[in-house]
């Protein structure tokens, strides 16, 4: 039998033409003449039986008829991400693990986000661990090296620009393989809905890790007083606090109307602690690039000259002085470094306020001129 639309030769009881694609309807024959009731409704009834010599050739030339045979069909992987079936396994899971900035992540040198954002950004990304230790570090930067802190923020700045890509790539990488042997007898939805969940973006752990990080540093900053039983001597190192800075006001005064010294640096108050409170006064003066140190003990009313650094090179070698000079000699010749003990003392006891440690009473006071002549 041939084909109606094109006349090749067809094989038998085929009806579809592999050539053209025409259907070629079988022969309707009558049952009057299928006496048997056995004939082939796609082969010509009044065809000639050809010699089984020549049903052999013909069978040959069909089988060496490339145009008979059927190609198998080339179907496309999904284009969805933009990955066919051969980067499967290298780029796609890792697009899906990082959802958005891809690109920016993989194939740009510098992230702006990171050198913009830092550790935030780390948060940001799932990078927790990366991210809380370089809170702390800022923190401790902030608390001990806060004169630092405009060079660290531009190094923190650079670094994590540069570097997060590659450090980022690397930690996922990784992370998609761990989710590759673990889901490997699952579908392969199931890993990538794994690697969706799993990647991608965090901002509202990131706002609450920096929220929490914020409270911890106002707390160390800012005493918070709920309305508890203030510490025993509160009060009364606040009044001698004022005291001190009165009496070191009125100690310069009468220094530089006597003397007419250079200008005040700053001043020590040592409050004694009697029957009732005495302060003695001890200032520090620049004159002359130089510093000198005077000593005012508080007599009663009155704040009376001690000692006094400025004459001690005349002093000296004068053998005539007065009995009072002499003993003002021996005072000021270690007044420099009595200064710089309590100084330090004072700032002991200050940290321990800062502290909340402050259940004794405060005996030093380290003044600035600022506190001194504060409006």
């Amino acid at each position: 039998m041939r084909c109606q639309g094109c006349g090749k030769k067809l094989r038998k009881n085929e009806s579809f033409c592999t050539s053209c694609g025409f259907y070629n309807k079988p022969e309707k024959l009558s049952l009057e003449n299928d006496d048997l009731g056995n004939l082939d409704y796609f082969d010509d009834p009044y065809k000639k039986e050809e010699p089984e010599e020549m049903k052999t050739e013909l069978l040959d030339e069909y089988d060496d008829n490339d145009d008979l045979e059927y190609e198998p069909e080339i179907v496309e992987t999904s284009e969805e991400y933009g990955f066919n079936e051969e980067l499967n396994d290298k780029e796609y899971f890792l697009k899906l693990f990082i959802g958005e900035d891809y690109e920016l992540i993989a194939h740009k040198p510098i992230n702006t986000y990171a050198l913009l954002f830092s550790w935030m950004y780390f948060l940001y990304r799932k990078l927790y661990l990366i991210g809380i230790f370089g809170l702390i570090i800022t923190g401790l930067v902030l608390k001990l090296a806060i004169g630092f802190l405009p060079y660290y923020i531009v190094i923190v700045m650079i670094l994590s620009g540069l570097f997060f890509n590659p450090i980022y790539l690397s930690a996922v990488k990784s992370k998609v393989e761990r989710l590759k042997e673990k889901y490997s007898e699952y579908e392969v939805e199931d890993l990538e809905n794994a690697c969706i969940n799993k990647g991608g973006v965090s901002p509202s752990v990131a706002l609450l890790i920096f929220c929490i990080f914020l409270a911890i540093m106002a707390l160390t900053y800012i005493h918070i007083d709920f309305g508890e039983e203030k510490p025993k001597f509160w009060k009364e190192n606040n009044e001698s606090y004022a005291n001190c800075i009165l009496m070191s006001k009125n100690a310069f005064k009468a220094v530089e109307k006597e003397l007419l010294v250079g200008t005040l640096d700053s001043s020590i108050c040592n409050v004694k602690i009697t029957g009732t409170k005495s302060y003695d006064i001890y200032l520090k003066i620049k004159k002359d690039n130089k510093f000198d140190y005077y000593y005012l003990k508080n007599n009663g009313k009155y704040l009376v000259l001690e000692g006094d650094t400025s004459k001690i090179e005349t002093w000296k070698n004068d053998k005539d002085l007065l009995e009072e000079e002499k003993k003002m000699l021996e005072v000021s010749i270690d007044l420099e470094n009595q200064f710089d003990l309590m100084q330090k003392k004072a700032n002991e006891e200050e940290n321990l306020v800062k502290a909340r440690r402050n259940n004794t009473q405060r005996v030093y006071f380290y003044l600035t001129k600022d506190e001194i002549f504060k409006k």
